[in-house]
């Protein structure tokens, strides 16, 4: 049974970390062309992503596209550094244009997809002042966040964003969860962060691949009674005081937290699962421990999931 003390993030809830990364990110990229290598079996630890090699005729038009949004986002710099990967864990090969000012500091980051040129990140690392004047409120965020997506080619999706303020990147954060066909999937969505002055701080999209849908899928009551076969398997189930919720239909990352001969890494493609939460109080422990489970929702087989305490 894996540690009651592990924490797993998945891609929604690694966003924040990812963009105040991402030119960190973007400069480790080494610049020789390798050999593209695939998703499968790619393990926590390993590369997640491999550089491939830009002619010089690319580079220059890649970074005149990113000098363009950037500017329609109102990020600083000019196109200094261009930059081509394959994100292993998405299986998506992606630009990076890094954008410096006048002292040759970086000043801001985006990155496009390489095949569609859609944007997919953005975030401006250079600060100043006004950034931080308090010109917005969470409602304010929202329609300044609504601009900034037409700016980067995104039309505001349907579902309805929350908005709220994000202490870690210290900023209004603006998010819109992930509908595929009226099914939330969590773990994706689009997300803005605004500074208190109304600029754009950083946008972020996450898109996962998706597993075909099955052609029927099973009843919740199927799914509850595999998670309850795995509480008794674990031991879970004669915790302290244990609540468990119905299941809910979502995409939902398969991962190896049930099977540890899986990769380490959420698989790339989101599935169809009845997702069903349920919380104990481990001997010893003064606060419950959460656990989420996926089941799949065409076959029954418990497919991944998700703790915190």
């Amino acid at each position: 049974m894996r540690s009651l003390h592990a924490r797993r993030i998945s891609r929604g809830a690694g966003l924040r970390l990812a963009l105040a990364l991402v030119a960190l990110a973007a400069t480790t990229v080494g610049a020789g062309a390798l050999h593209a290598a695939s998703a499968p079996g790619w393990r926590v630890g390993e590369a997640a992503e491999v550089a491939l090699s830009l002619s010089p005729n690319d580079q220059e038009m890649i970074a005149a596209a990113g000098a363009q949004v950037a500017r329609r986002l109102g990020l600083p710099g000019l196109a200094a550094t261009t930059t081509r990967a394959l994100d292993r864990t998405l299986q998506r090969t992606l630009d990076t244009v890094e954008l410096r000012g006048i002292d040759g500091r970086l000043a801001a980051v985006l990155t496009r997809d390489a095949t569609s040129g859609r944007l997919r990140s953005a975030v401006r690392l250079a600060w100043m002042p006004d950034l931080d004047v308090p010109r917005l409120d969470a409602a304010g965020a929202v329609g300044a966040a609504v601009i900034f997506l037409a700016g980067a080619g995104w039309p505001a999706p349907a579902s309805t964003p929350t908005s709220g303020w994000d202490d870690g990147m210290r900023a209004w954060q603006v998010r819109w969860p992930r509908l595929i066909a009226g099914i939330a999937a969590p773990t994706d969505g689009l997300v803005a962060w605004i500074h208190r002055g109304g600029q754009l701080k950083a946008l972020a999209i996450t898109e996962s691949p998706l597993a075909p849908a099955p052609a029927t899928t099973i009843a919740p009551e199927v799914a509850l009674a595999s998670v309850r076969g795995y509480l008794r398997r674990t031991g879970i189930a004669s915790m302290a005081d244990l609540t468990v919720l119905d299941p809910v239909m979502r995409w939902a990352e398969a991962n190896d937290f049930v099977d540890p001969s899986l990769p380490d890494a959420p698989a790339p493609a989101l599935r169809l699962a009845w997702v069903v939460h349920l919380s104990y109080l481990p001997p010893g422990w003064t606060e419950r421990h959460e656990v989420e489970l996926a089941v799949d929702a065409g076959t029954g087989e418990l497919i991944g999931g998700t703790e915190s305490a």
